[in-house]
């Protein structure tokens, strides 16, 4: 049996003001809570592959400002793992969340992000 070691963001991060997400960068080791801006035209957002080596356990949230006009489908990396039905608008059940959008996640194991994803506004 794998016995998985408590997270190890201390305290005075995971109750921070939310940092800025920056995609490819070791985020976790700045806070548990975030803010990104989606630029560009694409569908998924910009979020990459976090490094989770050492942050298992850890959750939080992501508020990303979608200044696209383009409805979010996903992430671009498979190291995210939605929950089911996660893009999927509630008041029209079409694929895709237009407006801002924030990601509740838990880091389930390495290079697995378990995620919901809400649209605000």
């Amino acid at each position: 049996m794998e016995i998985v070691k408590i997270p190890t963001l201390p305290a005075n991060k995971l109750l921070t003001t939310p940092v800025a997400w920056v995609p490819g960068n070791t985020n976790f080791d700045l806070s548990a809570n975030f803010t990104y801006t989606q630029t560009g035209a694409g569908n998924l957002a910009l979020l990459g592959a976090p490094v989770t080596i050492g942050y298992v356990g850890t959750s939080g949230f992501i508020y990303i400002t979608n200044t696209t006009g383009v409805d979010l489908i996903g992430i671009d990396n498979a190291n995210w793992k939605p929950a089911v039905n996660t893009w999927i608008d509630p008041t029209d059940n079409s694929t895709g969340l237009g407006g801002n959008v924030l990601i509740g996640y838990y880091i389930a194991a390495e290079n697995t992000i378990l995620y919901t994803a809400t649209r605000i506004a």
